[in-house]
């Protein structure tokens, strides 16, 4: 969802309220990874004719700072790549059960994935462009850019997660 060539400014050009919005949430049919995701297993089962067809989802991350391949409208709102945005998505995907709350053309709700990655332990740099979606900056580095400790419970499941 960061990389999201639709992630725009709101009305007037000030704030990116929305596409943050809309990019970190995990948990409802406008959030736009729910989006992607579902349009992905809606296309696996019109070509496979089966919805149960395994779909592994390789990165779901979040930079800060600005990560030098966001070209979209919001790379100018530092709101969009702040600490606490990249702390929204990181808390909402772990928070994710990875249900998919959308229906298919059958009428069916929409299988999750089967397995999900986040994007990634450390920074990196990529034929010369750094990103920041990184836990921690660098390999050298021993604190996490979120500090502080809480425990989610999901999924029946508990997730030490950093803050």
């Amino acid at each position: 969802p960061y990389l999201d060539p639709g992630d725009n400014m709101d009305p007037g050009g000030t704030t990116c309220n929305g596409a943050i919005a809309r990019c970190t949430c995990f948990d409802q049919g406008s959030c736009l990874a729910i989006g992607i995701i579902s349009a992905m297993r809606t296309k696996m089962k019109a070509l496979t004719g089966s919805k149960e067809d395994k779909l592994i989802i390789g990165e779901i991350g979040w930079s800060t700072p600005t990560a030098t391949t966001l070209s979209t409208p919001v790379k100018d709102c530092d709101a969009f790549s702040s600490p606490e945005s990249f702390k929204k998505s990181y808390f909402n995907f772990l928070s994710w059960d990875l249900s998919l709350p959308m229906l298919d053309e059958d009428g069916e709700t929409v299988s999750p994935p089967d397995h999900v990655f986040y994007f990634t332990m450390r920074d990196s740099v990529n034929f010369g462009d750094k990103e920041y979606f990184g836990l921690v900056p660098q390999c050298s580095d021993t604190k996490c850019k979120l500090q502080g400790s809480s425990v989610l419970a999901t999924n029946g499941a508990k997730a030490v997660v950093v803050v």
